[in-house]
């Protein structure tokens, strides 16, 4: 729900830059949903992952297993930054024909593919933690990245009128995601939790 509004807020400040980056913005989302569905698929794993060994009392294997699924994050993201970055282009003719629209959506694309591997990271992360039942951290986190959002947008996008501000508010709120689930993952005493959750 804090996404949706995020992006109905976002999306309201993205009308004020006209058809075309609007047609332009959406192909970037549908572009980008598609490169990013691998990664909610190891978060999905690292949900189930956790749940299982935590409520089994082994934290270490627990920890084990998140450090190896963020490799695989990490890795698949660059593969998938990669092949966005050079060839996001022909994907987003999928979607339109129009020159306009492409070479803007390229630009958007190029910007958030870069940081897919901060987006890999936070997702799974958030997946690892919900496995350990600590799931109202990812709630907050996933606010927290929302509000920076829709500030960086009014910064970076609204106040000096360039619409590429949007695609790096984008990119922005995925890094602070990232940092804010790494944070909680090396200090907050989640695994203490979780054990007692399941018991």
């Amino acid at each position: 729900m804090a996404m949706s509004m995020g992006g109905v807020i976002t999306q309201s400040f993205t009308n004020r830059f006209g058809a075309v980056f609007i047609a332009a913005n959406t192909v970037v989302q549908r572009v980008d949903g598609f490169a990013i569905m691998p990664l909610f698929g190891l978060s999905n794993a690292a949900t189930t992952f956790v749940g299982q060994n935590i409520g089994a009392d082994k934290v270490d294997r627990a920890k084990s297993g998140i450090k190896r699924i963020l490799g695989m994050v990490i890795l698949l993201a660059a593969v998938m930054g990669t092949i966005m970055f050079f060839t996001g282009h022909h994907f987003a003719r999928a979607f339109t024909g129009e020159a306009d629209v492409i070479a803007i959506a390229r630009q958007g694309i190029r910007v958030i593919c870069l940081v897919y591997a901060f987006m890999g990271i936070d997702v799974a992360l958030a997946g690892a933690m919900r496995g350990a039942g600590v799931a109202v951290i990812p709630m907050m986190a996933t606010i927290a990245s929302s509000v920076i959002r829709i500030l960086l947008v009014y910064m970076l996008a609204i106040v000096p009128q360039n619409y590429m501000g949007v695609f790096y508010a984008t990119a922005g709120s995925m890094i602070a995601g990232a940092a804010m689930m790494l944070s909680y993952y090396r200090y907050g005493r989640w695994s203490e939790k979780g054990i007692r959750a399941a018991k």
